[in-house]
């Protein structure tokens, strides 16, 4: 560090409160030369050889004996004392002087001008939100409430309201302008009230300086308030009150600690020219050495801010391209899976993920009419399908090929029933090395994910107690639970798990098939409403795919073999007299003896697997593709099975 740098730094560090005085060096604007002549006329003082450097250890006070270094620091300096006063005066002094009661009355006026309008005190208030708001658009929505709005015209919107703020703008300008040289005026006046405080300790017997010290707190109050207000118009009323205060006459209380302070240093006699200079010469080493040490830690704070700043923005730029990176994987994966199950409709479905303002902001395609949270315009179903997509999606990234377990708990419920067969090929063709274990309270959804061939065996609780915990009853094959009654001759509890399988299979193979259901209000369906219509749905898809293959030229014989062997089997099931008398159907079934239940249960097991994918690790019951709008194949979703169901145009 030069000496060029140490002079600004010794000027401000041993000088006064104001440009004319110096307090220690009572020179103005010292300069190297100015601060060595002064040291140099001490020197002379005590026929000490001149210096022609400040730099070197102990400089200034070199050749002063030791021992007169151990009497020159008194406990209490006249000279000092005497300084230190006469700054504070000062201070007190400035405080009625034009400039800084003009500065007041400006600020006064700033401030009354915003509390005699409300509606600019409001603009002025909501100006720096409305800033950043502007500086946050991203995307069409609001990114403070998440609202849609179309991005042109909130940036508009912003923008004219930021107009309206300019008034409040010029008015805060003004209001900084004048409140900066009070605040600082403020702060000087406490730093000189805290050294006259000191003497006052030092002095024998000590002079009571409290009032000095809480006028000083109210003051240093005062000033934080000042600083305040510029940047939070709330505080305009506490503003106001600080203000009334500067300026004001000296309370009584401050002159007898002052008053007291001037006499006991007038009771002390003056030091000889000799003590003076070897005061100075000790004391201006003193502040000169920390003020070195003062500059060293500026200057090494410099350089770590440097640093750190440096730090901070390669930090930033890295983490938000790796964020970037993270996001752009996970939200293709999200519009891939949520695709999939709604490739019906929303087949050019696309997810966004984005980082906004304190978050991470996730928005969706809807229907290509723009990106929107999903909470705009999706419906619960699709929110919780979304919900799903985005949780794998965000765990296939974060554990990759280690995603070998996950547990959904209860999370397929509200998922729309028409993509519900959608789910459970997602989960089957993008995690199959994924072991899911589901939960649900839907008993249709649990048939459902069975038939898929989504789960391989399930539990089921169907009670549980503090002491014994969950009483689990385990759900295993159907045809093993039949057969397990029929052998203990139970043939009703036989027959009311078939038909329960069935009711259950039938809502399954109706919707697959396209089946026309009899419509009723309250959703309840039984086994006589849903079986008929599957197998008419069933024969009329194989009748389709049979008249297809024809049209195009192509082998029936595929077609053909499912009609006829289709054909055996339902009639072993005796279902085509469930069109005539109802009466005949399962309601019957418990009056049957085991062996003629057993030839029951049997050909429903046999037509069923007709349905049904004949590769075990498929074993899906046949679906029509699309779900909904012309038909176009009959399939599994292995392909085993692939039946065309669009016959050639004549």
């Amino acid at each position: 560090m030069t000496q060029s740098e140490i002079i600004p730094v010794l000027r401000r560090k041993i000088g006064g409160p104001s440009p004319t005085s110096i307090g220690h060096v009572d020179i103005a604007a010292p300069k190297q030369n100015d601060l060595l002549a002064a040291v140099n006329a001490r020197r002379a003082v005590l026929k000490l050889d001149p210096i022609t450097d400040l730099a070197p250890a102990n400089a200034l006070k070199a050749g002063v004996n030791a021992e007169a270094e151990e009497k020159a620091p008194q406990p209490f300096s006249k000279l000092g004392a005497k300084s230190d006063l006469a700054a504070y005066q000062d201070c007190l002094a400035v405080s009625q002087q034009a400039g800084i009661l003009g500065e007041k009355a400006a600020a006064v006026a700033g401030l009354t001008k915003l509390t005699d309008d409300p509606a600019l005190l409001k603009v002025v208030k909501q100006r720096a939100l409305l800033e950043r708001g502007l500086e946050l658009i991203e995307e069409d929505a609001c990114p403070l409430c998440d609202n849609v709005w179309e991005m042109a015209a909130l940036v508009a919107h912003l923008q004219e309201k930021i107009a309206k703020a300019d008034a409040a703008s010029a008015v805060l300008k003004q209001l900084a302008s004048a409140i900066a040289p009070l605040t600082a005026h403020l702060q000087a006046v406490v730093r000189e009230a805290g050294k006259v405080a000191q003497w006052c300790e030092k002095a024998n017997p000590p002079i009571d300086a409290s009032a000095l010290g809480a006028h000083a707190k109210v003051l240093d109050g005062d000033r934080v308030i000042l600083e305040k207000i510029v940047r939070d118009p709330a505080v305009i009323a506490e503003a106001l009150q600080a203000l009334g205060r500067l300026g004001t006459p000296t309370p009584g209380e401050l002159l007898q600690a002052t008053d007291g302070l001037a006499a006991y240093i007038d009771t002390l006699p003056d030091p000889s020219k000799e003590e003076a200079a070897k005061e100075f010469l000790i004391v201006a080493q003193e502040k000169y050495d920390q003020c070195r040490v003062t500059q060293r830690a500026l200057s090494l704070s410099a350089q770590q801010a440097e640093k750190a700043s440096a730090v901070l923005s390669h930090y930033g730029a890295v983490s938000t391209a790796i964020l970037e990176g993270i996001y752009d994987k996970v939200q293709k994966d999200l519009t891939e899976y949520y695709s999939f199950i709604n490739r019906d409709d929303e087949d050019k479905f696309e997810g966004k993920l984005s980082p906004s303002f304190g978050k991470l902001a996730f928005d969706v395609d809807f229907y290509g009419r723009g990106k929107f949270p999903p909470g705009a315009y999706d419906s619960e179903g699709h929110q919780d399908g979304m919900g799903l997509c985005l949780y794998l999606a965000l765990v296939k990234h974060t554990l990759g090929d280690g995603f070998t377990l996950a547990v959904l708990d209860d999370v397929l419920m509200s998922v729309d029933a028409g993509h519900r067969r959608e789910v459970c090929a997602l989960l089957k063709q993008k995690f199959p090395n994924t072991q899911f274990i589901l939960t649900t309270h839907d008993g249709v959804w649990l048939k459902f994910m069975q038939s898929e061939k989504l789960v391989q065996s399930t539990l089921s609780f169907v009670g549980w107690t503090v002491d014994g915990g969950p009483q689990v009853w385990t759900e295993g094959d159907v045809w093993t639970q039949i057969d397990g009654c029929l052998a203990k001759g139970n043939v009703p509890q036989a027959a009311g798990t078939l038909r329960r399988y069935l009711e259950f299979t039938s809502t399954i193979l109706a919707d697959n098939l396209r089946a026309r259901i009899e419509y009723h209000g309250n959703g309840q369906y039984d086994l006589g409403d849903l079986w008929p219509s599957v197998l008419a749905a069933w024969k009329a898809r194989l009748q389709e795919a049979r008249d297809s293959a024809a049209s195009w030229g192509k082998n029936i014989q595929e077609a053909e073999t499912l009609q006829v062997e289709s054909k055996k089997r339902v009639a072993a099931t005796k279902s085509e007299e469930w069109m005539i008398n109802k009466a005949v159907h399962y309601n019957a079934w418990a009056d049957l003896q085991p062996k003629e239940f057993v030839a029951v249960a049997s050909s429903f097991q046999e037509l069923l697997r007709l349905m049904q994918c004949p590769n075990t690790d498929c074993g899906e019951f046949l679906c029509v593709s699309p779900i909904k709008g012309d038909k176009e194949v009959l399939r599994c979703s292995c392909g085993t099975i692939s039946l065309n169901l669009v016959a050639k145009k004549k």
